[in-house]
């Protein structure tokens, strides 16, 4: 904590501070209508949580409530619960440390006329579950004894998402002293409040034990001029103007508490040199420029580790990136459920107006510029990734520009969905066939690349942009490998009717050459059946998850959530549907027939094929990465046990092979005019023609 050099200032009440919580003494707090709104809330006796970001004044405001409804006779605990740790702590340990303090707290010393021994205590329940021993001691023993209403306070809350145990035992405990005030009309006098950087769902996850659909949350606005000028005017006496002054400084910090007292602190010192300082100049050169190095209170390093250290980094990114771009963003109707959104907002860079997400203030925006997002997510990204995303996205986005041109005659409504949803299947169709098409299929990740993207991609939550551009990657690959695949089948026929034309020995007569034909168009017939009953499983699954779901989730998480869900039932189709798929696999594995390896790679190519057709008409979109991912997987492996039986020996590029019907021999044609018998055993030529 630093407060700014007085000389003539009015008292050292009005000094401002930057970092740490507002003492009482001091003249510099502002009060917001959440100072009165938790107050109130709390001395009626209701459960409160205030979750913010970090530096908008938790802190203070617990301190300023808590002397508050000390003077109005409540007695209070203030536990800090970052000074229990968190790291190698069983959970009995850290129930008995909040027992201790608030025994401490409230200055308990006897229980029923005896000395108060909190070691014998928990060894006369070390049989009883931790949590119990909490909610025995604060129903049983400190309702005896304190008679006063008592309101619990527990600062850092999230600290708990670091415990090596679950914490919802302990939510679930606040929820029962609430659900059972009608039972035991003691409990009435018992409150809590928790603060903390979370966000409800985060700090408990299972919803039937949340005691948050109980409390009242307490928004933290940022500090508005009319509230801050008779607090933070003073300070600024070397100015001429001094409303002028704060004025302009909160047109920088958007009220942001920390960067409030920071720019009026800076300001102060530099009026007391020269009173015709600019304000706009003394922001810039004090906490803009060069930030790294001046932020000695880790105040933007705390915002970009929420935002880069995160799981999410690409995405939160990239939503970053369209808010400042856009100027807003607006919300989704089940805000709260957004988990991307929520997160983002706890970072602090943005904050809630109304309905839209916005940039909280015009620091922010100079420091953490759309310069700053590239930077950041070339970080996170591989740079070989990195350029051929942009260039992709470019070439995509024009395409996008052309379809919503084409919807421009629609209501507005219809139109936003259209560009949603529609303009996806429409640039799967265009992008085939125009020029345009061309660019961006230049741009689209080579084997290599994809592979490598895939290592990269695995276990990170990426943006849609991410998803869109490895999944079409990985589509023009497997479109590739299928049209490879299919040529060799193709050649496979033209080459046993050679075979015959030219008298190839008995074994590859005509009666056994037709029915090795045969054999494999019914493997086809029976793929496409199956296929069938996947696509008619895949609907069944969409239209239960459509039902479930999209009552409840918005746009985004409903999204996010079938990029989730939906490769898992997916999966589920794939073991019970679409049986060629799996069943290849196995049999590559463990068959000897050189042809029943071939056949189960045409099946896996077959199905592969039929799911990606149906998963983009379920879902609007083409299939995901982790899906496709698996699916090439399938095909790269019986691709490749194909391949090991190629034999060596023509002299130029081999257009297909083929197997005998009892898998013994192998014939071959080659860009050499030749065609060639081998023993599949031995790799021994036998013939060539």
């Amino acid at each position: 904590m630093t407060t700014a050099w007085r000389q003539g200032s009015p008292s050292p009440a009005h000094d401002y501070v930057v970092g740490g919580a507002i003492a009482q003494e001091k003249l510099v707090y502002v009060r917001r209508r959440a100072d009165d709104e938790l107050f109130e809330k709390l001395l009626a006796r209701e459960f409160c949580y205030v979750l913010n970001c970090r530096q908008m004044g938790k802190t203070s405001l617990l301190k300023r409530t808590k002397q508050r409804l000390k003077d109005a006779g409540v007695r209070c605990v203030d536990i800090d619960l970052t000074s229990f740790g968190s790291r190698d702590f069983a959970a009995e340990k850290w129930y008995d440390s909040l027992i201790d303090k608030i025994a401490a707290s409230l200055g308990i010393e006897e229980i029923e006329g005896q000395p108060l021994d909190l070691d014998s205590w928990f060894e006369s329940r070390q049989h009883s579950t931790p949590v119990y021993k909490f909610t025995y001691f604060l129903q049983e023993l400190v309702l005896r004894e304190v008679r006063e209403p008592i309101v619990i306070f527990f600062d850092e809350i999230d600290s708990v998402l670091s415990l090596p145990f679950s914490s919802d035992d302990f939510f679930a405990a606040i929820r029962a002293f609430y659900n059972n005030r009608s039972d035991v009309p003691e409990l009435n006098r018992l409150s809590f409040c928790l603060m903390g950087v979370a966000s409800p769902a985060e700090l408990i996850s299972e919803t039937s034990r949340t005691p948050f659909n109980l409390g009242v949350a307490i928004a933290l606005s940022g500090l508005e001029f009319d509230a801050a000028q008779e607090s933070l005017t003073p300070g600024l006496f070397g100015l001429p103007n001094r409303k002028a002054g704060l004025r302009e400084i909160l047109e920088w910090t958007g009220g942001q508490p920390f960067l409030t007292q920071r720019a009026c602190r800076d300001v102060a010192l530099a009026a007391q040199q020269d009173s015709q300082v600019s304000v706009s100049a003394v922001v810039r050169s004090t906490i803009i420029e060069n930030w790294e190095a001046k932020d000695d209170q880790s105040h933007f390093r705390n915002i970009v580790a929420r935002i880069v250290d995160s799981q999410r980094a690409v995405q939160l990114l990239e939503l970053y990136r369209q808010i400042l771009t856009a100027g807003m963003l607006e919300q989704e109707p089940d805000f709260d459920s957004n988990t991307v959104q929520m997160e983002l907002l706890l970072s602090g860079i943005v904050m809630r107006r109304g309905k839209r997400l916005e940039v909280y203030n015009r620091v922010y925006r100079e420091v953490f510029d759309l310069g700053w997002v590239a930077r950041e997510l070339e970080k996170l990204r591989p740079a070989f990734y990195v350029k051929k995303l942009e260039a992709w996205g470019k070439v995509r986005d024009e395409l996008k520009d052309e379809l919503a041109a084409d919807a421009a005659a629609l209501e507005s409504k219809e139109r936003i969905n259209w560009l949603r949803t529609s303009w996806r299947k429409e640039w799967k169709r265009r992008r085939g066939r125009t020029k345009r098409a061309k660019r961006v299929v230049a741009e689209l990740l080579d084997d290599k690349e994809l592979e490598e993207a895939r290592k990269w991609a695995k276990g990170k939550r990426l943006a849609d942009k991410d998803y869109d551009f490895l999944t079409e990657s990985q589509e023009w690959r497997m479109a590739r490998v299928q049209r490879r695949a299919e040529t060799i089948l193709g050649w496979s026929f033209v080459v046993v009717e050679i075979a015959l034309f030219i008298g190839v020995p008995v074994w590859l007569g005509a009666r056994e050459a037709r029915q090795a034909a045969e054999e494999s168009q019914r493997a086809l017939e029976q793929s496409r059946e199956r296929a069938e009953q996947a696509e008619a499983d895949l609907e069944v699954a969409r239209v239960r998850f459509d039902n479930e779901q999209a009552s409840t989730l918005n746009r985004n998480d409903y999204r996010a959530r079938q990029r989730e869900q939906l490769p898992s039932t997916l999966g589920e189709v794939l073991n019970q549907g679409d049986i060629d798929t799996r069943k290849a696999l196995q049999q590559s594995e463990k068959l000897e027939s050189p042809q029943e390896r071939k056949e189960a790679t045409v099946l896996s190519l077959r199905a592969a094929k039929s799911i990606d057709t149906r998963w983009v008409e379920v879902t609007g979109g083409p299939p995901t990465a982790p899906l496709y991912a698996r699916v090439a997987f399938g095909l790269d492996t019986t691709l490749y046990r194909l391949k090991r039986q190629t034999l060596n020996g023509h002299s130029s590029s081999v257009l297909s092979a083929n197997f005998s019907p009892d898998g013994t021999q192998i014939v071959s044609a080659s860009d050499d005019q030749t065609v060639k018998v081998w023993d599949a055993e031995t790799g021994e030529e036998l013939l060539s023609l």
